[in-house]
């Protein structure tokens, strides 16, 4: 379940105080629907993730460091050449929504990072100073060059959970973040060995089925041969007995 708006809200509180007036030093992206920015601070670097995998989208700091893959896919390079370097202006929540909004200043002016963790239609997308669409997390190609428009609220979030989901009771530094880390990482490896399993059973069923049918061809194949055995027999006589046969005889009687 991705997090509420209420959590973003806490988990922002937490971290947007620091990581404002922070330089993105390095992004990567270790898988196709998961951000991290790499901000460094006088004295220390944080990691910000950014996940818009429809059932754990979500926003918050990491202390996992997550493979990354021997080529960065083609948003990642597009924000390393727009993004990496920017200072962070200014991070915060779209009011009443799952939307949170990274104000850079970039190379060529003030630019904006959108993550929209709204479930399944989430999204990550790179906006000019101008608001218009630089290029997004989907490769939506409709959306380049127009301006940007926030996605419809809905009349009420079903994914509200009740707000002490995610306390920071542990306490220490970034104890919001540290939570939802955890909780996730856990439930991600437990949807990632749901996946794998699942995959397994796919091949095994496909391979299954592919067996039934070469089977099924082979019954079909042995009926067909048990149907010409008495031929082959009958041709065998015939071999034997050639000499007795005379010219237009239509039978012939002869010892097996």
């Amino acid at each position: 379940m991705a997090l509420t708006r209420a959590e973003i809200e806490r988990v922002l509180t937490e971290i947007a105080p620091i990581l404002r007036g922070g330089w993105i030093q390095k992004i990567q992206q270790p898988t196709p629907d998961t951000l991290v920015l790499d901000i460094r601070l006088p004295g220390h670097t944080h990691h910000l993730l950014i996940s818009c995998r429809p059932d754990t989208s979500r926003l918050h700091l990491t202390s996992h460091s997550l493979l990354n893959p021997p080529t960065p896919p083609t948003f990642c390079q597009f924000l390393r050449a727009h993004f990496q370097g920017a200072r962070i202006d200014d991070i915060c929540q779209v009011p009443n929504d799952r939307i949170v909004e990274i104000h850079c200043a970039c190379k060529a002016g003030t630019q904006t990072i959108v993550c929209e963790l709204t479930g399944k239609k989430s999204n990550i997308l790179a906006l000019d100073a101008g608001k218009a669409v630089l290029r997004d997390l989907a490769n939506r190609r409709d959306l380049v060059g127009q301006p940007y428009v926030y996605p419809a609220q809905r009349g009420k979030d079903r994914h509200e959970m009740p707000p002490d989901r995610f306390t920071g009771v542990s306490g220490g530094d970034f104890a919001i973040s540290a939570e939802i880390d955890a909780y996730y990482q856990s439930k991600e490896s437990t949807i990632a060995a749901d996946h794998a399993k699942e995959a397994r059973l796919r091949v095994v069923r496909t391979t299954l089925k592919k067996e039934r049918r070469r089977i099924e061809a082979w019954r079909e194949d042995l009926d067909r041969a048990a149907a010409y055995r008495d031929y082959a027999r009958y041709g065998e006589l015939i071999k034997a007995n050639l000499g007795t046969i005379t010219k237009g005889s239509d039978h012939i009687t002869v010892a097996d």
